[in-house]
């Protein structure tokens, strides 16, 4: 299977080019995505495509004018479906270079920005493959390889800038003691396996509440970058575990939102198990609640009658019916 390595230019992303086309030349795919927040972007985008012409790498690149003062978010969200793109031409899988630094980096912002509990545990969409990670490189390691082999790269002039929250905590970490970096990314882990269990807790509860039609089957129609059908039996919902899925056009049974005992069950399930299922389930059909919108939601769920609507984020709906919910 092809490789889409997300290549910027700068050291890390030319680290990871380099060591990729050491170990296998002709599996790897170059995507570089062009923002249009600077003008020195259009110099990356070519320096990254000569340094493909020489290696004889397959390119692949987008500009999208998205101007200076974007939002990091609908930034990353872009070269997200630029990656995807990629890597549905190639059949490939999406390859970055994020490294631990960059792990503790995001999970110190979340805390500043007030996290829950899955602030703790970025980068873990399992549809990305972070090598740098799995391998335990710092950035040390990356700044070690780069000299050793002489590996050129450009430097983005806004990691120099105080202006981003994301620099002035890098400048922090630079002064970091390793060790306590190796506790942080012990804690990851821990936090890691914990969160696995909230998921599958959750997933076990979401297809359970699936309410299936006649032939026994879940319908439903399935956005995968492209666009597909899905008609499922019962036993196959492995598919909601597909990369790069999200299932829309379902029904949910409302009994678990509307107490704390379960079907019959003899369960009791507190508050943030309930909000945590159906947050759950929102990310099912590819919307991602604030808090306080999952807290509308719930409460929605809750009081609203017969064919009220609730609007969620991203023009979707829901239908709250007496006895299910209709996303």
């Amino acid at each position: 299977m092809k490789k889409i390595l997300a290549v910027s230019g700068g050291i890390d992303s030319m680290v990871l080019l380099e060591r990729f086309f050491r170990d296998e030349p002709e599996n790897i795919v170059v995507a570089h995505f062009n923002h249009g927040t600077r003008t020195s972007a259009d110099l990356d985008e070519q320096f990254v495509f000569s340094r493909c012409k020489e290696l004889k790498v397959p390119f692949e690149t987008m500009k999208i004018m998205l101007g200076e003062g974007v939002s990091e978010e609908l930034a990353r969200q872009k070269r997200y479906d630029f990656l995807y793109h990629v890597a549905n031409k190639y059949g490939g899988e999406i390859y970055t270079a994020h490294h631990l630094d960059d792990l503790i980096e995001s999970i110190a912002i979340n805390l500043i920005r007030g996290t829950g509990w899955r602030g703790l545990t970025p980068f873990s969409d399992n549809r990305i493959h972070r090598p740098f990670i799995e391998m335990g490189f710092y950035k040390a390691d990356i700044l070690r390889f780069a000299a050793g082999n002489k590996v050129l790269f450009r430097e983005d002039p806004t990691n120099a800038t105080d202006d981003y929250l994301r620099n002035r905590v890098r400048s922090k970490l630079l002064i970091m003691p390793r060790v306590e970096k190796e506790r942080l990314i012990d804690l990851y882990k821990k936090q890691t396996i914990i969160r696995h269990e909230i998921e599958e807790l959750s997933e076990a509860i979401f297809n359970f509440l699936l309410i299936k039609n006649s032939s026994d089957e879940i319908s439903g129609v399935v956005d995968s970058h492209g666009g597909a059908d899905l008609h499922g039996s019962a036993g196959a919902t492995s598919v909601f575990r597909m990369k790069g899925e999200f299932l829309s056009d379902i029904k949910i049974r409302k009994d678990f939102f509307l107490g704390n005992s379960f079907l019959g069950n003899n369960e009791n399930y507190t508050e943030e198990t309930v909000e945590e299922v159906l947050r759950f389930i929102c990310e099912k059909i590819g919307v991602n609640l604030t808090r306080i919108q999952l807290k509308d939601f719930l409460r929605a769920i809750r009081t609203y009658g017969t064919n009220k609507k609730f609007n969620l984020p991203r023009d979707k709906m829901a239908v709250i019916g007496r006895d299910f919910i209709g996303l």
